[in-house]
Protein backbone atom coordinates (compact mmCIF):
# COMPACT_ATOMS: atom_id res chain seq x y z
CA UNK A 1 0.00 0.00 0.00
CA UNK A 2 2.82 2.40 0.88
CA UNK A 3 4.57 1.61 -2.41
CA UNK A 4 1.42 2.64 -4.25
CA UNK A 5 1.18 5.94 -2.35
CA UNK A 6 -1.87 4.97 -0.28
CA UNK A 7 -0.29 4.65 3.16
CA UNK A 8 -0.35 1.44 5.17
CA UNK A 9 -3.98 1.33 6.33
CA UNK A 10 -5.84 -1.95 6.39
CA UNK A 11 -8.83 -3.02 4.39
CA UNK A 12 -9.31 -4.22 0.86
CA UNK A 13 -9.09 -2.02 -2.22
CA UNK A 14 -11.26 -1.97 -5.32
CA UNK A 15 -8.47 -1.94 -7.91
CA UNK A 16 -10.90 -1.37 -10.75
CA UNK A 17 -11.68 2.08 -9.34
CA UNK A 18 -8.12 3.24 -8.62
CA UNK A 19 -7.29 6.66 -10.02
CA UNK A 20 -4.04 5.82 -11.79
CA UNK A 21 -3.82 9.31 -13.28
CA UNK A 22 -3.35 10.71 -9.76
CA UNK A 23 -0.67 8.23 -8.73
CA UNK A 24 2.38 9.97 -10.13
CA UNK A 25 2.69 7.93 -13.32
CA UNK A 26 3.23 10.89 -15.62
CA UNK A 27 6.49 10.56 -17.55
CA UNK A 28 9.10 12.71 -15.79
CA UNK A 29 11.35 15.18 -17.57
CA UNK A 30 14.37 13.11 -16.46
CA UNK A 31 14.77 9.55 -15.22
CA UNK A 32 12.44 8.67 -12.34
CA UNK A 33 15.04 7.48 -9.85
CA UNK A 34 12.38 6.77 -7.20
CA UNK A 35 11.72 3.47 -8.96
CA UNK A 36 15.39 2.47 -8.68
CA UNK A 37 15.88 2.86 -4.91
CA UNK A 38 16.14 -0.34 -2.87
CA UNK A 39 15.72 -0.25 0.90
CA UNK A 40 17.31 -2.68 3.40
CA UNK A 41 15.12 -5.40 4.95
CA UNK A 42 13.45 -4.54 8.23
CA UNK A 43 15.89 -6.70 10.25
CA UNK A 44 19.02 -5.17 8.67
CA UNK A 45 21.62 -3.50 10.95
CA UNK A 46 21.31 0.25 11.40
CA UNK A 47 22.91 2.15 8.52
CA UNK A 48 22.84 -0.85 6.18
CA UNK A 49 22.70 -0.09 2.46
CA UNK A 50 21.31 -2.21 -0.34
CA UNK A 51 22.73 -1.60 -3.79
CA UNK A 52 20.06 -0.62 -6.29
CA UNK A 53 19.84 0.22 -9.97
CA UNK A 54 20.87 3.82 -9.29
CA UNK A 55 24.29 2.50 -8.22
CA UNK A 56 25.00 0.66 -11.50
CA UNK A 57 27.51 2.02 -14.01
CA UNK A 58 28.82 0.43 -17.17
CA UNK A 59 32.49 -0.42 -17.54
CA UNK A 60 32.40 -1.02 -21.30
CA UNK A 61 32.45 2.36 -23.05
CA UNK A 62 33.05 0.90 -26.52
CA UNK A 63 29.41 1.21 -27.62
CA UNK A 64 27.52 4.48 -28.13
CA UNK A 65 24.39 5.45 -26.22
CA UNK A 66 22.28 7.13 -28.88
CA UNK A 67 19.59 9.67 -27.94
CA UNK A 68 16.05 8.34 -28.48
CA UNK A 69 14.23 9.09 -31.72
CA UNK A 70 10.86 8.79 -29.95
CA UNK A 71 9.21 7.52 -26.75
CA UNK A 72 6.68 4.76 -26.13
CA UNK A 73 4.81 4.44 -22.83
CA UNK A 74 4.05 0.87 -21.73
CA UNK A 75 1.68 0.49 -18.78
CA UNK A 76 2.07 -2.61 -16.62
CA UNK A 77 -1.49 -3.53 -15.75
CA UNK A 78 -3.41 -6.28 -14.03
CA UNK A 79 -5.96 -7.35 -11.48
CA UNK A 80 -4.73 -8.83 -8.20
CA UNK A 81 -8.03 -10.51 -7.30
CA UNK A 82 -8.48 -12.23 -10.66
CA UNK A 83 -4.70 -12.62 -11.07
CA UNK A 84 -4.58 -11.56 -14.69
CA UNK A 85 -1.78 -9.45 -16.12
CA UNK A 86 -1.26 -7.41 -19.27
CA UNK A 87 0.43 -4.48 -20.96
CA UNK A 88 -1.85 -1.47 -21.45
CA UNK A 89 -4.83 -3.59 -20.31
CA UNK A 90 -4.44 -5.81 -23.37
CA UNK A 91 -3.34 -9.43 -23.29
CA UNK A 92 -1.05 -10.89 -25.94
CA UNK A 93 -3.84 -12.26 -28.15
CA UNK A 94 -5.40 -8.78 -28.30
CA UNK A 95 -2.21 -6.88 -29.17
CA UNK A 96 0.63 -9.27 -29.96
CA UNK A 97 3.11 -7.01 -31.77
CA UNK A 98 4.92 -3.69 -31.31
CA UNK A 99 6.67 -2.63 -34.51
CA UNK A 100 10.04 -0.90 -34.85
CA UNK A 101 12.49 -0.06 -37.63
CA UNK A 102 16.08 -1.23 -37.80
CA UNK A 103 18.51 1.44 -36.63
CA UNK A 104 16.11 3.58 -34.58
CA UNK A 105 16.56 4.21 -30.87
CA UNK A 106 13.41 4.15 -28.73
CA UNK A 107 12.83 5.21 -25.13
CA UNK A 108 10.46 2.83 -23.37
CA UNK A 109 8.74 4.22 -20.26
CA UNK A 110 7.42 1.41 -18.05
CA UNK A 111 4.61 2.57 -15.72
CA UNK A 112 3.76 -0.08 -13.16
CA UNK A 113 0.12 0.38 -12.14
CA UNK A 114 0.04 -2.86 -10.14
CA UNK A 115 1.03 -3.80 -6.60
CA UNK A 116 3.68 -6.33 -7.64
CA UNK A 117 7.22 -6.16 -8.99
CA UNK A 118 7.57 -6.97 -12.68
CA UNK A 119 10.99 -8.06 -14.01
CA UNK A 120 10.74 -7.21 -17.71
CA UNK A 121 12.85 -9.32 -20.06
CA UNK A 122 13.70 -8.35 -23.64
CA UNK A 123 15.26 -10.98 -25.90
CA UNK A 124 17.74 -10.17 -28.66
CA UNK A 125 18.17 -6.48 -27.82
CA UNK A 126 19.69 -4.48 -24.96
CA UNK A 127 17.91 -2.08 -22.63
CA UNK A 128 20.03 0.90 -21.51
CA UNK A 129 18.67 1.79 -18.08
CA UNK A 130 17.94 5.48 -17.39
CA UNK A 131 19.35 5.55 -13.87
CA UNK A 132 20.86 9.03 -13.71
CA UNK A 133 24.39 7.86 -14.58
CA UNK A 134 24.49 9.71 -17.93
CA UNK A 135 26.98 8.12 -20.31
CA UNK A 136 27.78 5.51 -17.67
CA UNK A 137 24.25 4.10 -17.46
CA UNK A 138 24.15 0.30 -17.57
CA UNK A 139 22.90 -2.10 -20.21
CA UNK A 140 20.52 -4.90 -19.20
CA UNK A 141 18.34 -7.70 -20.56
CA UNK A 142 16.03 -7.69 -17.51
CA UNK A 143 14.76 -4.58 -15.69
CA UNK A 144 12.67 -4.82 -12.51
CA UNK A 145 9.87 -2.24 -12.23
CA UNK A 146 8.66 -1.90 -8.60
CA UNK A 147 4.96 -1.49 -7.75
CA UNK A 148 3.55 1.95 -8.43
CA UNK A 149 6.80 3.18 -9.98
CA UNK A 150 8.03 4.34 -13.37
CA UNK A 151 11.30 3.13 -14.91
CA UNK A 152 12.58 4.05 -18.37
CA UNK A 153 15.12 2.50 -20.73
CA UNK A 154 16.41 3.21 -24.22
CA UNK A 155 16.68 0.44 -26.80
CA UNK A 156 18.72 0.57 -29.98
CA UNK A 157 16.88 -1.51 -32.57
CA UNK A 158 20.10 -3.01 -33.85
CA UNK A 159 18.98 -6.58 -34.59
CA UNK A 160 16.33 -7.38 -37.18
CA UNK A 161 13.88 -10.03 -36.06
CA UNK A 162 10.99 -10.97 -33.81
CA UNK A 163 12.00 -10.58 -30.19
CA UNK A 164 9.95 -11.73 -27.17
CA UNK A 165 9.29 -9.09 -24.50
CA UNK A 166 7.59 -10.25 -21.33
CA UNK A 167 7.40 -10.26 -17.56
CA UNK A 168 9.89 -12.82 -16.27
CA UNK A 169 7.39 -14.02 -13.66
CA UNK A 170 6.11 -16.71 -15.97
CA UNK A 171 2.67 -16.88 -14.37
CA UNK A 172 2.32 -13.19 -15.33
CA UNK A 173 3.59 -13.85 -18.85
CA UNK A 174 1.19 -16.74 -19.47
CA UNK A 175 -1.86 -14.66 -18.54
CA UNK A 176 -1.02 -11.96 -21.08
CA UNK A 177 2.01 -9.86 -20.03
CA UNK A 178 3.83 -10.66 -23.27
CA UNK A 179 4.53 -8.85 -26.54
CA UNK A 180 6.61 -9.46 -29.64
CA UNK A 181 9.01 -6.66 -30.57
CA UNK A 182 9.27 -6.82 -34.38
CA UNK A 183 12.29 -4.98 -35.76
CA UNK A 184 11.73 -4.49 -39.49
CA UNK A 185 14.76 -4.17 -41.77
CA UNK A 186 15.13 -0.99 -43.76
CA UNK A 187 13.84 -1.65 -47.28
CA UNK A 188 13.21 -5.33 -46.69
CA UNK A 189 10.77 -7.79 -45.23
CA UNK A 190 10.83 -10.09 -42.23
CA UNK A 191 10.51 -13.87 -42.37
CA UNK A 192 7.01 -15.23 -42.05
CA UNK A 193 5.51 -14.82 -38.61
CA UNK A 194 4.49 -17.66 -36.38
CA UNK A 195 0.73 -18.44 -36.47
CA UNK A 196 -1.34 -15.56 -35.10
CA UNK A 197 -2.96 -16.13 -31.69
CA UNK A 198 -6.60 -17.12 -31.76
CA UNK A 199 -9.02 -14.65 -30.21
CA UNK A 200 -11.06 -15.66 -27.20
CA UNK A 201 -10.46 -18.59 -24.93
CA UNK A 202 -9.99 -16.64 -21.70
CA UNK A 203 -7.30 -14.29 -20.48
CA UNK A 204 -4.61 -16.96 -20.34
CA UNK A 205 -5.19 -17.97 -23.96
CA UNK A 206 -2.44 -16.93 -26.38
Amino acid sequence: MADMGHGSGGGEMDHSKMDHAAMGHAAPAGPDLSGLVHVPPVDAPAGAKVLGYADLKRLDRAYALNPPDHTIDIRLTGNMEKFIWSFDYRKYSEQPVINFTEGETVRLVFKNETMMNHPLHLHGLWMDLDNGAGEARPRKHVVIVPPGRTVSVTVQMAAVGRWPFHCHLLFHMTTGMFREFVVHPKGGGLPAASPAPTAGGGHAHH
